[in-house]
């Protein structure tokens, strides 16, 4: 019988009216069994003798300010596995959902979805006898503008007290960029965003005075997270060396990053702290030395490291249809030495690492200073964006209030 059941789009705007959350934008997914939904700070705690949870939600996607602090009676702890096929703990609980006129009681585990599309996923089992899904269209009881939002949600935009922070980029809409900016308003510190391309440096009287858009810039930051495009390294990396000059944290130096991007010098480098390299021939030529390196079979790994430590690792492979593959992947504590060490040794803090994996051994093939959160978040659901800044205020002895 379908004559009751609604019919709902791929994603649909919905709102857990006992959690006092208005409007959330969902993905409606009958491939998923459980539905989740994006919860930080997850804090059990007893009420009159009963288990229950609170946690915060971020209602809107890349939106860290925006803040409801929730709390409902625990349900269960269950082992659910996500859509990358890792395991997690989590806790259920007991919703309301509504979708335009119609109500029911669900139930809801909690995740951090920082690096999913979506802050609510709508699996199968809440949909059971009550709705059918057509993938083709979306918001079929319809959409819910910047303008509504801001009326649901204007009192409870968090105010940040935590350190002033600038993402130094050039495209603020990149996925890590977004990222990064939103796991910084969460952690309660003050976010801006820098575009490289507006800076200049005027250098008179001994003196190196730093403009942006035309104007002294006045904000001292405590931190820049350099994010520099490759053909703006050598100007990047003087608005990074004039940054921390004058006193300021980055996350990665000037220096670091220059050297990263020095194929020959980075090569050097890592290969007389003893890491492993690919074959590899350095050659003069008219403009500059020429890397070959021998094209090595074996596992194309990827890993992203934070203050020397491996946080994931991706393995990159074909399809039979020719596309890449992503998958989530093991490596040896040998392994993830080496490629800590390579970063250390061009003191990077953030890196992403090329590892070639075969049966000879493991080598290290290229070093990046701004590596993509993109496809590595989305393969392993590891929420690199806030082991990022929670990198930052380590090195910087920051202490998290909530």
């Amino acid at each position: 019988m379908t004559q009751n059941k609604i019919v709902v789009g791929s994603e649909e705007w919905c709102g857990l009216p006992n959690l006092n959350i208005p409007a959330i934008k969902t993905r409606v997914d009958s491939g998923a069994k459980t539905t989740a939904l994006h919860a930080v700070n997850i804090t059990p705690f007893d009420k009159n003798g009963s288990a229950w949870v609170r946690f915060e939600v971020h209602p809107i996607q890349y939106d860290g300010k925006t803040t409801l602090i929730c709390e409902s009676p625990v349900v269960d702890k269950r082992r659910v596995k996500s859509s990358s096929g890792i395991g997690e703990l989590r806790y259920v609980i007991n919703s309301q959902i509504s979708i335009g006129e119609n109500t029911w009681e669900i139930e809801v585990t909690l995740t951090n979805r920082d690096s999913m599309g979506y802050r609510m996923l709508l699996g199968r089992q809440a949909m059971a006898g009550r709705m059918l899904v057509d993938p083709q269209v979306s918001f079929q009881f319809g959409k819910v503008s910047d303008e509504e939002l801001d009326k649901h949600y204007h009192n409870f935009i968090k105010a940040p007290t935590g350190l002033h922070i600038a993402l130094l980029a050039t495209n603020p809409n990149l996925y890590s960029n977004r990222r990064i900016i939103e796991a910084a308003e969460e952690r309660g510190h003050f976010m801006d965003f820098l575009n490289i391309t507006d800076f200049s440096i005027e250098l008179n009287n001994a003196k190196a005075i730093m403009k942006y858009k035309g104007e002294e810039l006045s904000t001292k930051y405590d931190v820049i997270i350099p994010r520099i495009r490759l053909n703006l390294t050598k100007f990047g990396c003087a608005v990074v060396r004039h940054f921390g000059s004058i006193g300021t944290y980055t996350q990665n130096s000037a220096q670091a990053i220059a050297q990263s991007r020095n194929s020959l010098l980075m090569l050097q480098r890592i290969v007389a702290s003893g890491v492993l390299i690919p074959p590899t021939q350095l050659l003069p030529s008219k403009s500059e030395s020429i890397v070959n390196q021998a094209p090595l079979d074996g596992k194309q790994i990827r890993c992203f490291v934070i203050n020397g430590l491996v946080k994931a690792t991706i393995l990159k492979s074909k399809s039979e249809d020719g596309t890449t593959k992503l998958t989530p992947i093991k490596i040896s504590k040998e392994e993830r030495k080496m490629a800590g060490l390579a970063v250390k040794t061009l003191n990077l803090k953030v890196a992403g690492v090329d590892l070639i994996q075969n049966k000879e051994g493991t080598y290290v093939q290229n070093v990046y200073s701004s590596p993509s959160l993109n496809e590595i978040e989305a393969t392993t659901a590891a929420d690199l964006a806030e082991m990022m800044i929670l990198g930052i205020e380590k090195n910087l002895k920051y202490t998290y209030i909530v």
